[in-house]
């Protein structure tokens, strides 16, 4: 008999998973091939070595050949009092027998690690097994929270221990505090931990016995002050890093999505300034030797989670796992440790931790108020990944500038500052990432320092050599005049804050999206001198591409950044940031990274939506224009000049180079009035020759025409016959493959030549 039996199941068992109801066995899967006899009445039998659990039996009535029949044993039941007084690991094994009657049909036995009850399986077997070595109802925890009360009311006149209820930031904050001081002062020392733990697993010193030894490692220390952070009421978290782990809270009562969350940029968006809902905590940072005050904790685990993502393992959310029935250990203890005891002639108490930085932002769900201009701006926009205003990368038209606060270039720029560019610092050795965009020089960089100096010097550094740097900056200088000299506008940012966004969830590589756009110019004094970045009299504007497409392909809207909110120096750069990272909250790997480039930003219709954003005073002088933003119609566009009566019109007053009756004269007169009006006619009328007379009436008086039809066939007819009647000069055609540089400068030579002749 050819049966085959595959069995899936969890290489490892312990107390914990047994209290979390986790199975030990998933499926066996018995397979029988094609051209073998059908069987029936199968006997499964399952067995353990060492008896860690029951032996179980199930039944199979019948299996056909060709087909494959799945076990899933729920029902093994492991035994308690075995798992709990187990106090080195022993390996085992796990035994599959497949029966029918007295013919043994199949059986294969699996190696398997049966570990001590306060044995950690490690991340890679079910991490949220973790939250099983948080126990809050340790005896011993209970002392702790004693002296966090009392610490807490030195602090703030009230030693309630009132977790979320008072829905005050800080009030959590300084409860962390207190237990952090508590445990600070029971006065612990440090182990370090065994090699690749993450990975391989370690016994967890529990509550008491890291209070009552005195010692544990960085996973012991987060647990216990994880176990004191729930013993209060609060949610906790534990992030796991490769070679390190380190605890942390929810500021509000939620929790995530999910148990375990392996995206980092999960926890720096919640953690960030201005959003402030997730505090994380170095608890290595409370043992001997150290004793850091809880904000000094605080700064370290956040920088680190910042400096070192890329180790970044996962984090575990305690309290969404206690609603996935992941269950604390069961206590085993002789008594709860005498807490105060251990205090008694600890160090003084640090002085309270400083408040929240938090930020009144806007929910990013506020509906948005949206005009006809704002409907038009966004028409003209291109949401293609050809837009490098939602795709930005180093190329010729970019140059990326080493920064340490982008708050302070802005704030230097807002206050008429100048900055030198300047090529690399020869100290300088980080390699691109893959969209050849450099990393932010972090605050632990060695080049921190000396970056800052020189930015607070009026120099920025570029990350390319002084030749490319130099011909970087000639081609930007060139082409920023280029662009102004040819359409007036400016095309020349300084890009502030990139959002690394990605296409789908599944897609690895991000794309780079500029948040703020500061309108600047390169100034050069001489051939010989420097280029000088000089902020313009204009604007700082939000990449509204980028908003645009976040609202139409991510479902995603961002409110509060219209218009852009300030503070004394000029625009509030980091509130900026927090409200687009409150709206990208959820978004897998999404995140603001603090970069700086100079480059040419802009897109095939930039002139077009420029004018409208810019210049929407102007537009509005148009009573067509205006009716059309308002929805109203204008009174000046029913009202127009007091003008003679057809009749009475002089030949001298008019132009008419095609012949008009009179129904077609009261049109062009209501034209030449300034009257808005609607021309009926069936076609050969003389719809189009009206039309013609009307054009060459306004040339007559001095005024320019804009002519525009549905069809390109209406255009074409006009224009021909502007041409019979000899105005072919004085027609700019925007329209057909004829709408191109060359085009158009050799209709303006034209006029040229026609107002040359007509001098001479």
């Amino acid at each position: 008999m050819a049966l085959s039996l595959k069995i899936e199941y969890t290489p490892v068992v312990n107390l914990a998973i047994q209290q979390s109801g986790i199975p030990v066995i998933r499926d066996v899967i018995l397979s029988l091939p094609e051209g073998e006899q059908a069987v029936s009445d199968l006997v499964v039998t399952f067995s353990f070595d060492p008896q860690f659990a029951e032996p179980l039996q199930m039944h199979v009535s019948s299996l056909e050949p060709g087909s494959s029949e799945k076990v899933s044993p729920t029902d093994v039941k492991m035994k308690v009092e075995y798992l709990s007084t187990l106090s080195e690991r022993v390996e085992g094994r796990i035994c599959v027998k497949v029966t029918s009657g007295e013919d043994v049909l199949a059986e294969d036995s699996q190696p398997i690690s049966v570990l001590a009850f306060n044995e950690w399986p490690g991340a890679g077997v079910h991490p949220a097994l973790t939250a099983s070595f948080v126990t809050p109802n340790h005896p011993s925890v209970q002392g702790i929270l004693r002296k966090a009360s009392d610490i807490l009311g030195q602090w703030t006149g009230n030693p309630s221990l009132d977790e979320y209820q008072s829905r005050d930031l800080n009030r959590v904050k300084n409860q962390m505090g207190a237990i952090y001081e508590a445990i600070r002062q029971v006065g612990i020392s440090y182990v370090s931990v065994p090699a690749s733990f993450e990975e391989r697993g370690q016994r967890v010193r529990l509550c008491g016995e890291v209070l009552s030894m005195g010692m544990g490692c960085c996973l012991d220390l987060a647990c216990l002050y994880s176990s004191c952070l729930e013993g209060a009421g609060l949610h906790p978290i534990i992030v796991l890093v490769k070679g390190h782990a380190f605890a942390g809270c929810h500021l509000v009562q939620e929790t995530f999505a999910d148990t375990v969350n392996d995206d980092v940029s999960i926890l720096t968006k919640k953690a960030s300034d201005g959003i402030s809902e997730v505090m994380l905590v170095e608890t290595t940072a409370l043992v001997l030797g150290k004793s850091e005050p809880f904000d000094s904790a605080v700064s370290k685990a956040r920088k680190y989670l910042l400096e070192r993502g890329d180790e970044f393992i996962c984090s575990i959310d305690i309290r969404r796992a206690r609603l996935s029935h992941i269950r604390p250990l069961p206590l085993r203890t002789d008594g709860g440790i005498d807490t105060e005891a251990a205090i008694e002639g600890s160090s003084r108490t640090w002085e309270a931790p400083k408040d929240v930085s938090s930020l009144d932002l806007v929910d990013p769900n506020t509906p948005e108020s949206v005009g006809k201009l704002n409907l038009w701006e966004r028409k003209l926009l291109d949401l293609s990944l050809r837009n490098n205003l939602l795709n930005s990368r180093m190329t010729r038209d970019t140059i990326q500038v080493m920064s340490s606060g982008l708050s302070t270039i802005e704030d230097k720029l807002s206050a008429g500052k100048d900055f030198q560019i300047c090529p690399m610092l020869q100290e300088y050795s980080i390699p691109q990432t893959d969209s050849k965009i450099f990393p932010t020089i972090k605050e632990a960089d060695s080049l921190y320092g000396l970056v800052r100096s020189e930015v607070d010097s009026g120099r920025l550094h570029s990350y390319l050599d002084e030749d490319r740097t130099k011909a970087a900056l000639k081609h930007l200088y060139r082409s920023s005049r280029l662009a102004m000299e040819e359409s007036g506008a400016n095309t020349l940012y300084l890009a502030i804050g990139m959002l690394r966004w990605y296409e789908t969830s599944a897609c690895s590589r991000p794309h780079y999206a500029p948040v703020l756009l500061y309108p600047v110019e390169l100034v050069r004094r001489s051939a010989q001198s420097s280029y000088v970045l000089r902020g313009r009299d204009e604007d700082v504007s939000m990449n509204i591409t980028l908003l645009e497409m976040l609202r139409q392909f991510f479902g995603i809207r961002i409110g509060g950044l219209d218009p852009l909110p300030r503070d004394s120096s000029g625009i509030d750069v980091s509130r900026v940031f927090s409200t687009i990272r409150q709206g990208i909250m959820d978004r897998k790997g999404w995140d603001i990274e603090e970069h700086a480039i100079i480059g040419i930003f802009s897109f095939s219709k930039f002139v077009m939506w420029n004018d409208i954003h810019n210049h929407s005073d102007v537009l509005r002088e148009s009573p067509i224009v205006s009716s059309l933003i308002d929805g109203v119609v204008d009174e000046r566009v029913l009202s127009g000049e007091e003008g003679k009566a057809v009749e009475d019109i002089r030949p001298g007053e008019i132009a008419l180079p095609i012949s008009a009756d009179s129904s077609q004269l009261e049109a062009i007169q209501s034209a030449m009035q300034g009257r808005s009006f609607i021309l009926h006619g069936p076609p050969g009328t003389g719809k189009s020759q009206t039309i013609t007379n009307i054009i060459a009436n306004a040339l007559f008086r001095g005024k320019r025409v804009l002519f525009v039809a549905e069809k390109m066939a209406a255009l074409e007819v006009v224009q021909r016959r502007l041409e019979e009647i000899g105005l072919s000069p004085f027609c700019l055609e925007l329209h057909s493959n004829k709408a191109k540089k060359s085009a158009v400068l050799s209709q303006l030579q034209k006029v040229s030549d026609v107002s040359r002749a007509k001098s001479s």
